[in-house]
């Protein structure tokens, strides 16, 4: 005698077929859900890659950042910012609460503190557009909001760091 294939038998060992389906079927959300997140970590999500990598400010902007949106605790993060008529570059909010900054490319002129975290960073001034990069060091966890400022104009950052 012959069972169909789905049904539940006692003999050899006992099974509940419409349990076992179950467990199939959760089985394979999880082999998708664990598909999708190697795709979202591949894609940057947790570092660097396309999700992760942000640039803000056109090419006619005075103020141009490039930088990493997700980093993890430890890891070092680039920071590339282009100036255009302006030696002046000033940084508020919490990003020097989340990250050290390991380099400064150019050297600044004077640096200086702005009183109430900030800091103010000030460039020779004989080239018209002045690219600066950063090398940061991730040092938090959590989202991170700043504000860069230079020539009139505002970037907004947020950064998130992994533990």
């Amino acid at each position: 005698m012959h069972l169909p294939e789905q049904s539940s038998r006692s003999v050899p060992v006992q099974e509940h077929m419409d349990t076992q389906v179950r467990v199939w079927k959760i089985e394979r959300l999880g082999w998708y859900g664990l598909l999708l997140l190697v795709m979202l970590a591949l894609a940057g999500l947790f570092s660097k890659g396309p999700f992760s990598h942000v640039q803000v400010g056109g090419a006619q902007d005075a103020l141009q950042v490039e930088y990493q949106r997700f980093a993890r605790n430890g890891a070092q993060s680039p920071l590339k910012v282009s100036l255009q008529g302006t030696p002046r570059l000033h940084i508020a909010g919490e990003l020097l609460d989340g990250f050290s900054i390991d380099a400064i490319q150019p050297v600044p002129r004077r640096s200086a503190s702005d009183g109430a975290g900030g800091l103010i960073l000030d460039f020779s001034g004989d080239a018209e557009r002045i690219v600066v990069s950063l090398r940061l060091t991730a040092e938090g966890v959590g989202a991170y909001h700043s504000r860069l400022h230079a020539a009139g104009q505002q970037v907004e950052l947020s950064q998130f760091i992994y533990p």
